[in-house]
């Protein structure tokens, strides 16, 4: 992983959210061509960030438009978008 450099790379926002998924399932990799032939739709198997120990299966991916401000929460976590008025 990177460290962070704000002038190594400017595009990203920091300490902020950019978008939301809806976590469908997370998988050990070992099981994962079990799984996979299960559900064809998620055509995933040599997809580049399918690395284990687990697979973390998500949809419905929302992207910001402008990342939200937020601090103090890494991993997974269920977020509510804070009052903007």
């Amino acid at each position: 992983m990177f460290a962070h450099d704000d002038r190594k790379w400017p595009e990203l926002a920091y300490g902020a959210v950019a978008g939301t998924v809806e976590v469908v399932d997370c998988v050990a990799l070992e099981d994962f061509p079990k799984w996979a032939a299960k559900h064809p739709a998620y055509d995933l198997m040599d997809h580049k960030h399918v690395e284990g120990p687990y697979c973390i299966i998500v949809k419905n991916p929302i992207r910001f438009a402008q990342p939200v401000p937020y601090k103090g929460a890494l991993g997974l976590w269920e977020w509510e978008a804070p009052c903007t008025e």
